[in-house]
């Protein structure tokens, strides 16, 4: 496979006592078995022998069709002859095998890479991965693309312009640029198939946080020399957000009447996602669990339960990095005593005088999680004392 080709060279003897060498001629054939006649296509004939080249080893660099997709067409096979003659005109017979055969390619892979995607944020990259493939020409005789080898990984730490060297760790930019990485996969397909490749970014130590801070490329490059580079720029972030109850102010105080919760969420680095909430009480050694949908439990149809839902996502509660983000849980239970009143009469045993436990969980744009709670209580008491 060529993507560029302008010269055949090769070695001839006339030996003793011949009357010494007086020249080399090639013919190029087409796969359709048209031969280039040094300006057009045409039927082969002794016209198609070009002019020769003396000496040996000799080297042919003229009137070689142009290497432009159109004398040379993208994905045909050419077949190169060579004959040689002596000084008394006597002329090699043609060799029933080509001096060359190549295959003309001038489409660069294609190629995607999925992960990272370009301005994307996590917590971690243990994998680099994508598609490549080289499309098959359309035109001509059994056309054929030249096979995809490796992908090529180059990661660069964009704060102090490193560049990750498997083997070596981060190399200084200034000196090795062009550090490249192979991938674990390859493709040897000539029919323009698609196939996975992966790096294992696992390896990469340290990858410290950045903003911004990294740059991965993927040259994908076929057998004829033709490339294609896709690009994205990534962040690594994987500090915790945090986020707090703010409203009951403080753990302890009794409420006659509860119709919200409020809050705040903060991550300095990534935009928060989402903000769940959790609430339970405990009543003897049984914990009892906040559920937004009632459930058919201990002879009614209850909003809490023994069985832990996990966190309640708190609509809206997303927000801007850097600052803290307001958040508001409420529910329609929250508000007028009844039968199914989140606070008494939906409760287990419908009693009043539980207390309330809450913590919250912040989920930002890398991935993190808040980890480290902090519990916020109050106590619900609408009874009138006796």
């Amino acid at each position: 496979f060529v993507r560029f080709i302008s010269s055949a060279t090769g070695a001839a003897l006339d030996p003793p006592p011949g009357s010494g060498l007086a020249g080399t001629q090639i013919r190029i054939q087409r796969e359709d078995s048209l031969c280039w006649n040094s300006t057009v296509w045409g039927a082969c004939s002794e016209a198609s022998w070009l002019t020769r080249a003396t000496n040996t080893p000799w080297t042919k660099s003229t009137q070689w069709p142009a290497s432009n997709g159109s004398d040379l067409e993208n994905g045909k096979q050419y077949t190169v002859y060579a004959r040689s003659y002596d000084v008394a005109s006597n002329t090699q017979p043609l060799a029933t095998s080509p001096f060359a055969q190549f295959r003309f390619d001038i489409s660069s892979p294609t190629a995607v890479m999925s992960l990272p995607a370009d301005n994307a944020r996590y917590n971690s990259l243990a994998l680099i991965q994508g598609t490549a493939r080289d499309p098959v020409p359309s035109a001509g005789i059994s056309p054929r693309s030249a096979p995809v080898g490796f992908p090529e990984i180059r990661i660069h730490r964009l704060s102090n312009n490193t560049y990750w060297k498997d083997g070596a760790g981060w190399r200084p930019g200034a000196t090795e640029p062009e550090t490249w990485n192979l991938a674990l996969d390859s493709s040897t397909s000539q029919t323009g198939q698609t196939f996975a490749w992966r790096y294992d970014a696992s390896v990469i130590t340290p990858l410290p946080d950045a903003d911004q801070g990294y740059s991965v490329e993927t040259r994908v490059r076929d057998a004829a020399g033709n490339y294609v580079v896709m690009a994205a720029t990534f962040t690594i972030d994987s500090t915790a957000p945090t986020s707090v109850t703010t409203a009951p102010v403080v753990s302890g105080l009794s409420f006659s009447s509860m119709t919200a919760l409020y809050g705040t969420s903060l991550d300095d680095t990534s935009n928060i996602s989402a903000v769940g909430i959790k609430m339970w009480y405990v009543t003897g050694s049984a914990t009892y669990y906040w559920t937004p949908d009632p459930v058919l439990v201990f002879g009614g149809n209850k909003h809490w339960t023994t069985s832990d839902p996990g966190f309640t996502s708190i609509t809206g509660a997303g927000g801007a990095l850097g600052v803290p983000n307001p958040w508001t849980y409420t529910h329609t239970r929250f508000t007028t005593p009844g039968t199914l009143f989140a606070w008494k009469e939906a409760t287990h045993d419908g009693a009043n005088g539980h207390l309330f436990n809450i913590i919250t969980q912040a989920v930002e744009a890398a991935g993190n999680y808040q980890v480290l709670f902090t519990t916020r209580t109050f106590l619900f008491d609408n009874e009138p004392p006796d």
